[in-house]
């Protein structure tokens, strides 16, 4: 990756979070699939960063990164190491994952809001959503 990740790994969210963004990982042995949810988080941030390099570019490029749909931060939690770099926000509709993530993310900037109205984005925001594995960057 062209961004290093945070040496302190960001908390797991609790499983009944995690269960909710992520029902397929289903509840048996909840630890194994806490520990999933993580690692597979960092594997999808690298498929990210190997896009935006195939374009000549990396996270550190843009001045804004947003995730729509965020949860309660899969990805977001991993981005820290570029928060000096890069405003880091993110916004989705469920309350309390964004509560979650507003009270135990350890490292800031880090910007998360609750709203189902589309939030404003600016020129220069690179747009990450889960969906569908997409990545918008604005040229």
């Amino acid at each position: 990756m062209n961004f290093p990740l945070a040496e302190i790994r960001p908390p797991v969210p609790p499983a009944d979070l995690i269960l909710r963004v992520a029902p397929s990982f289903g509840a048996a042995g909840i630890e194994h699939v806490r520990q999933a949810f993580d690692e597979a988080a960092i594997e999808h941030l690298e498929l990210f960063d190997r896009a935006l390099s195939l374009d000549g570019r990396s996270f550190t490029d843009f001045e804004r990164a947003l995730d729509f749909g965020c949860g309660c931060g899969r990805f977001l939690r991993h981005l820290g190491a570029i928060a000096d770099l890069v405003e880091i926000h993110g916004t989705d509709i469920d309350v309390e994952m964004i509560n979650w993530l507003s009270s135990e993310h350890p490292l800031r900037p880090i910007r998360a809001r609750a709203s189902r109205a589309a939030a404003p984005v600016r020129r220069r925001t690179l747009r990450l959503g889960r969906q569908s594995q997409r990545l918008h960057a604005p040229r």
